[in-house]
């Protein structure tokens, strides 16, 4: 049975002129039942507002904080002492690490990774193209004054097919000339000297000789011989155009270090780095000689010309008229370079892309692709002068 009744006690510590008043419904059995003293803890902290021992509040988070803090000062101060009785310990050895700066006297210069910075060096090479390298023409269908007069214009095609063809032969004979068949080439031999600058770039200078050997073509399908039957054949005639040339070159431009790295200490000066390269260059013919001739090439065992041979020269080894003896070109090249004091080595694929053409009265111009490679010396500046 469940009553809001009104009990008047006195329980320990409970004064009896202060009755407790229940407000809450008490179970009781039986009017004038008696309570245990732990009910009337209970009841008594309900009725003050007293939290039970598993409901108290937790102490203060300020009091904890100033506990921590204090424990935090108490660290710093010996670890301040410590550090005092370590640095006294190193000047005892008079290595305090204060003392000791990695400045550029220890580490120098090093600069690695993509774009790096070269040091302030020279470096002088002497090199050319020893491996690969060859002249391509470009002439669409060009005539000059320079050439014999031919029936079709000159272009860079080559119309023969094999080497039968080509091959040009004794008078009177099956034989073949010793001299043979011309063909393109391109050759240099140069001095390249690279002056490092305060950023990832470098000056190149090169100055030398160059070589080269270029070929135009003119394929005249018109002509026709008559046969011992008396039937006309139609043959192909070839005019062939060599020209072999000794130019002075130089060149100017920047070698931008793409990846790689550059050390300058007292242990050594080291540069290793893949690179880009542009600049320009300017050759001047000193010797420049054209040679013309028309070969037969698929009917060499019928006919012949006058001369009983398969070729008849129109021009021999002579400068073209209206040659451009100074001539420009662009220059390109990916290479790898290797530096270090006091020796250099460096490989590179080039291309040199004409501005000028051959001929004033025509647009031949001529391509020169290939790998060079070089070797030299490489050396700084002397660093005594500069500290004394």
């Amino acid at each position: 049975m469940m009553n809001a009744r009104t009990y008047t006690r006195r329980p320990l510590g409970v004064p009896a002129e202060r009755p407790i008043t229940l407000t809450e419904p008490v179970h009781c059995q039986e009017p004038g039942s008696s309570y245990t003293r732990p009910q009337l803890a209970v009841i008594l902290r309900r009725v003050r507002g007293t939290p039970s021992r598993t409901e108290r509040r937790p102490v203060l988070p300020g009091a904890i904080t100033l506990l921590l803090v204090c424990i935090g000062l108490a660290a710093c101060a010996t670890c301040a002492h410590a550090q005092d009785e370590a640095d006294s310990t190193w000047d005892d050895y008079g290595a305090n690490p204060e003392r000791f700066k990695l400045d550029d006297d220890i580490f120098g210069h090093v600069s690695t990774g993509w774009f790096p910075q070269a040091y302030t060096g020279y470096t002088l090479e002497y090199g050319g193209t020893f491996f690969l390298a060859d002249a391509y023409d470009v002439a669409p269908n060009i005539r000059s004054r320079a050439f014999a007069p031919t029936t079709e214009p000159f272009t860079q095609a080559n119309p023969f097919t094999s080497s039968s063809e080509r091959k040009i032969l004794k008078p009177n004979s099956q034989d073949e000339e010793s001299d043979g068949y011309p063909a393109t080439d391109y050759s240099e031999y140069m001095l390249t000297f690279l002056y490092n600058l305060p950023m990832p770039a470098v000056v190149r200078l090169q100055s030398g000789l160059q070589v080269s050997e270029g070929m135009l073509f003119s394929n005249d399908t018109s002509r026709s011989f008559l046969t011992i039957g008396g039937a006309m054949q139609p043959f192909k005639e070839v005019g062939v155009i060599h020209l072999k040339q000794y130019s002075l070159l130089g060149s100017i431009g920047l070698v931008i270090p793409v990846y790689g790295g550059f050390i300058d200490n007292e242990a050594m000066a080291l540069g290793s780095y893949y690179y880009v390269y542009g600049g320009i260059s300017a050759a001047y013919a000193v010797s420049s000689k054209g040679t013309q001739y028309s070969q037969i090439a698929d009917a060499k065992d019928e006919i012949r010309y006058g001369n009983g041979s398969d070729t008849a020269t129109l021009i021999n080894k002579r400068t073209f008229d209206g040659l451009n003896r100074l001539r420009t070109a662009w220059e390109f090249a990916i290479g790898w370079n290797l530096q270090v004091q006091p020796i250099a080595l460096s490989f590179e694929v080039f291309a040199s892309v004409p501005r000028t053409s051959v001929l004033a009265d025509a647009d031949w111009k001529q391509y020169f692709v290939g790998i060079r490679a070089s070797f030299g010396a490489h050396w700084l500046p002397d660093k005594s002068k500069k500290n004394p």
